[in-house]
């Protein structure tokens, strides 16, 4: 099923931010009219050009991060002569803003259900509930009876006389009041899922692409023969992109990835829709490391189409900012500004490294040398060195008597390195990124004034959490779609588990401890999930802590 892609000239001058910082494309390919819209056809060629556009932006980015910026630009009589140090000047700091909040990004587990306590006390633990009288019994059970301290357990219940909620006064009645524990417990399902996959792994690859990119793919396949779980895998965004619903942005309504395949040397291409996936196959590879020489081919041949049982495109777009922008692309400007005042510095240190002398009242001595001219030799007068060399042992002395030697005041570069850290500092208040981890700078601090001093940043690290886990748990229910499990395919309350992102003094964490552990001998079954879910602890360690407290 061949069919053509039209190359479009992009309007040249347009003065934005792409044509200023980027580059405008080479060619811009756009979908060629004969198509139905909608067709797949359709659909691949609209991905192709979407990707095309991106390229340059992405590669920049790129650039950014691994410190391949553009050399700083000095004074142009020095251009030639200074060029070792418009390299030596490039001081990376974008790497350490983008990789800043993903240190702190670590996946615990998988939630599934509400957090609330569930009617049939299905999870373990959770099925506790306090009867009247001050008596714990597990629900469908009459094992497991706990009495708390101070309860009158021989006392009988009192019925009221209405079953509207009205307020206990007396603490044993408190106690007394039927509670739920919360769902406290990860998923052992999407765990295992999750390890079959080697996304521990796969998430730092998913969580750069986010950071440095702005945006990560995930997608989602059917079981694999070996591990017998769903295949879930990390994309880059240089090669894929997604068209979302209009009225749904949530909801995608294509998918397109497009690779040179190392294997069969030919450029594939896999068009992602609701109903069915559709694998084209395009020319051979070309030496070129991006996919924009797929675009300059006139046709791709349709080789396969498989059934997608989902209903959904499995290929998934994680958004790293609801811009769509790059974590420190809002510095790169400060960035080249560092750059170009550290070039400065160099070039100050390198002319002042040696103090400049100067003679006045005397005369230089002069040599006659041959020149080579065009054709014929050229003779002349020229300076040479006058003979100063300094040493110990030296006497410096000319013959005219009204000489006269100097020396120039050493340049002050205090201004030039203060400058450097105001905007290391401006580049750490505008990426809420701690200024120490920018300055490697800190003494004497209190656990009190680190906790404040990362309190911005462990707030942005908390909205970068929300905003890629939302393309992880709707990875995980197209996961549990392949498996058929529509139950929690269907989860509205689905989750993930995040490490804490705040870093605690060993300190506090001995001190919570303490403190915790004395609150578990005498808290409640229900409560022992809520205190043990404060306390950071995984979920293998909720479990526990609650079975012992039944």
């Amino acid at each position: 099923m061949p069919f053509d892609v039209t190359p479009i000239m992009p309007p040249p001058g347009n003065g934005g931010l792409q044509s200023d910082i980027y580059g405008w494309d080479a060619v811009r390919y756009l979908p060629v009219e004969r198509f139905e819209a909608g067709s797949p056809q359709w659909w691949l060629n609209r991905g192709i050009s979407a990707i095309q556009a991106k390229q340059n932006v992405h590669a920049y980015r790129k650039r950014m991060v691994a410190g391949d910026h553009s050399p700083p630009n000095g004074d142009k009589r020095y251009v030639k002569a200074l060029k070792e140090f418009q390299y030596k000047a490039k001081t990376n700091y974008i790497e350490l803003v983008t990789m800043a909040p993903i240190q702190r990004m670590r996946i615990k587990d998988f939630r599934f259900g509400s957090r609330k306590g569930e009617e049939d006390g299905s999870q373990t633990g959770q099925g506790s509930q306090r009867r009247p009288g001050g008596v714990s019994e597990d629900v469908g059970s009459d094992s497991s009876v706990r009495r708390p301290s101070g309860g009158d357990n021989n006392r009988p219940s009192k019925p009221t006389k209405s079953d509207a909620p009205r307020p206990l006064d007396d603490p044993d009645e408190v106690l007394a009041t039927p509670m739920k524990a919360p769902n406290t417990n990860g998923d052992p399902d999407a765990r295992r899922v999750w390890m079959a996959n080697d996304m521990d792994y796969q998430m730092e690859d998913l969580l750069l692409d986010c950071a440095m990119y702005g945006e990560g793919y995930i997608l989602v396949s059917d079981v694999d023969d070996d591990t017998e779980e769903p295949q879930i895998t990390v994309e880059s965004p240089r090669v894929c992109h997604v068209f979302p619903d209009p009225t749904k942005p949530t909801r995608s309504l294509a998918g397109v990835r497009i690779w040179q395949d190392d294997v069969l040397g030919r450029v594939m291409a896999v068009l992602y829709l609701p109903e069915v996936t559709m694998v084209f196959v395009g020319p051979e590879n070309s030496k070129q490391d991006t996919v924009s020489t797929a675009i300059q081919v006139e046709a791709f041949d349709l080789i396969s189409v498989e059934d997608n049982p989902t209903g959904e495109v499995t290929l998934i777009r994680a958004r790293w900012k609801p811009d769509g922008t790059a974590e420190a692309e809002n510095v790169y400007s400060v960035q080249d500004r560092i750059n170009l005042t550290i070039l400065d510095r160099m070039v100050i240190s390198k002319s002042q490294a040696y103090r400049q002398r100067w003679m006045t009242g005397g005369e230089i001595a002069q040599r006659y040398k041959k020149r080579q001219g065009p054709g014929a030799e050229v003779a002349g007068m020229v300076d040479q060195k006058p003979p100063f060399d300094p040493g110990a042992d030296t006497l410096w002395h000319v013959p005219a008597h009204d000489a006269k030697f100097g020396d120039f005041d050493q340049a002050d570069i205090s201004q030039i390195l203060e400058a450097v850290r105001d905007d290391v500092i401006d580049m750490a208040s505008l990426t809420q990124t701690p200024a120490h981890y920018l300055m490697g700078r800190m003494a004497n601090v209190s656990g009190d004034t680190l906790v404040q001093a990362e309190s911005g940043f462990v707030a942005k690290v908390k909205m970068r959490q929300r905003a890629v886990g939302w393309a992880i748990e709707k990875a995980m229910r197209l996961v549990f779609k392949f498996k058929g499990e529509e139950e929690k395919a269907k989860e509205a309350e689905a989750e993930i588990i995040w490490m804490d992102p705040e870093v605690r003094p060993l300190s506090e964490k001995a001190d919570a401890a303490m403190k915790f552990a004395s609150a578990f001998s005498t808290a409640p079954p229900f409560l022992v999930p809520i205190l043990a879910e404060m306390m950071n602890l995984d979920p293998d360690q909720i479990e526990m802590l609650t079975e012992n407290a039944a």
